[in-house]
């Protein structure tokens, strides 16, 4: 019967990984406290892991990497990075990426650093993401907390000998990997695929807009409203009465409270307030288009897996969300009723308060050159510094 139990229980947490919007932590404590109801676990070892020294330990030290994210060197370093000689550039890169991916999360440098490197004025980001990448993953090998697994690793050697592994055990036999690697993706950069992005292929969004009720655009076809003359905006589909239609004639008549979804350049969304009987999903909540701020959704964000409306996300941010961009998938349906994921990246029309808000670091890692809210005054930053490092 204990095996049973245990099959189910196991079953049912994959099943709530795949289909649920309820994130893993929640699924795998509600998963452990079903464990310990069908009794497969006895009490004392439930608390005896929950309080588990070097857990605890290990919580902190995380939360002390979280807060270096905030720290403003990561910016200052990445500035200088750049290079004529394509070998040098790549080294710094890799150098940089896999030193912090040892205390940070591959998300921030990822983030901050290929914004640097996709306006770079020598070489295309083709022959730059890619050492980026492989050095993030691999510096996170280099350290105790560089990686969930090195994690997982020492806390079952807590459980057999007492004591897990040290902050740097695992420099000796990651660190010949990581430099050998990175000297590896130097060496054969120039042989990287010579690939220019289009900037309108970078720039493509999903882009929300309503027909008013009252409006001009009531009665009029697709065709006469001029929705099929927009150059760099594609009228993907319509949304009435909670069905969507794709594939939309232009014949189609619009009705009062359409939903319209459009797939373009995010830079031409302000021609959509052009027309008269339209207003976007910015303008919707109150705010208006010319004040745009890009942000990816951080992995440890409050929109995963939840949709702006069930978050009221307007009230929340001081935001709202304007485009869409998620690789790699096509967003259908409203933007106000689109679960929302971690990497997923927003155009975000920001009200006068939205630089005040105090959950913005938690949320997003903002990509706007001018506005980095995320980043700790110089005091704090020290202080932060200095107690990992006496850690």
């Amino acid at each position: 019967m204990d095996t049973f139990y245990a099959g189910a229980i196991l079953a049912a947490l994959f099943i709530g990984l795949v289909v649920s919007r309820l994130s893993a932590t929640v699924l795998f404590l509600m998963a452990a406290i079903a464990c310990l109801l069908a009794g497969l676990i006895e009490p004392d070892a439930f608390w005896a892991k929950a309080t588990n020294e070097g857990l605890v330990t290990l919580m902190l030290l995380m939360l002390c990497a979280a807060a270096l994210e905030r720290l403003p060197w990561l910016g200052l370093l990445s500035r200088g990075i750049d290079s004529p000689n394509r070998y040098l550039a790549v080294a710094r890169i890799t150098a940089l990426a896999a030193s912090t991916s040892a205390f940070l999360n591959n998300t921030a440098i990822v983030a901050a650093l290929a914004q640097v490197l996709r306006r770079s004025r020598y070489h295309l980001p083709s022959q730059l993401l890619l050492p980026l990448s492989y050095a993030a993953i691999l510096g996170g090998t280099l350290t105790l907390i560089g990686t969930s697994t090195n994690l997982i690793v020492s806390s079952f050697l807590a459980d057999r000998r007492g004591s897990g592994l040290a902050f740097f055990d695992f420099l000796w036999v990651a660190g010949p990997v990581v430099l050998g690697v990175c000297t590896l993706l130097v060496l054969v950069s120039s042989r990287l695929p010579k690939r220019a992005v289009a900037q309108e292929e970078r720039s493509e969004y999903v882009l929300e807009a309503v027909v008013e009720r009252e409006g001009d655009l009531v009665g009029m076809t697709v065709r006469d409203a001029g929705l099929r003359e927009l150059e760099t905006l594609y009228l993907s589909e319509i949304i009435r009465g909670g069905q969507i239609m794709t594939a939309v004639s232009p014949g189609e008549v619009l009705l009062g409270g359409d939903r319209l979804n459009f797939f373009g350049d995010i830079a031409d969304a302000s021609r959509l307030t052009q027309i008269s009987g339209l207003t976007t999903f910015a303008s919707e909540e109150g705010l208006m288009q010319p004040s745009l701020t890009e942000v990816i959704i951080a992995p440890g964000s409050v929109l995963n897996g939840r949709t702006p409306k069930e978050l009221g996300f307007r009230a929340r941010f001081d935001a709202a969300i304007v485009g869409l961009q998620r690789d790699g998938e096509t967003v259908s349906g409203r933007l106000g009723r689109t679960a929302l994921r971690a990497g997923d990246l927003l155009v975000l029309a920001t009200g006068e308060d939205f630089t005040q808000r105090k959950n913005l670091g938690r949320n997003f890692y903002l990509l706007s050159d001018d506005l980095d809210v995320r980043l700790m005054d110089s005091k704090r930053g020290f202080l932060v510094t200095a107690a990992l490092a006496g850690v």
